[in-house]
């Protein structure tokens, strides 16, 4: 099935960009509310792992089954059981995660605006 996960391919191709996650993490999106000055929070994906934010995500394929990749997504929202959020609500973003990345082709590298996803033209 196909992920998205951070990569640094194409850093640098926007003014701005950044990545401050490990090549191949798996990413969710941020829970952030963008109200703070300088907050790229709507442009950004976080790392299930590392909790830190890329600007260039890229679609692969993987050996992970529905299960594993709702596991990682529970992970990557640790605390958030604390405030009593109740799991269905990370199983709905790990399936909406599923399904966007089935918009794009294996290999292609994404970029976020807010709702918005687009794949970016990787140069010669």
């Amino acid at each position: 099935m196909k992920i998205i996960v951070a990569t640094r391919e194409t850093q640098g191709q926007q003014p701005g960009d950044f990545n401050f996650v490990p090549e191949g993490e798996v990413v969710i999106v941020s829970d952030c509310d963008c109200l703070h000055e300088g907050c790229e929070c709507n442009r950004s994906m976080v790392g299930v792992l590392c909790g830190r934010a890329t600007t260039t995500m890229k679609v692969v394929e993987s050996d992970l089954t529905r299960d594993d990749y709702i596991l990682l997504i529970r992970g990557g929202n640790k605390g958030y059981e604390d405030l009593g959020v109740d799991q269905l609500v990370f199983d709905e973003q790990a399936d909406a995660l599923l399904e966007l990345a089935m918009q794009f082709p294996a290999g292609a590298v994404i970029e976020r605006d807010g709702e918005d996803f687009e794949q970016r033209q990787i140069s010669a």
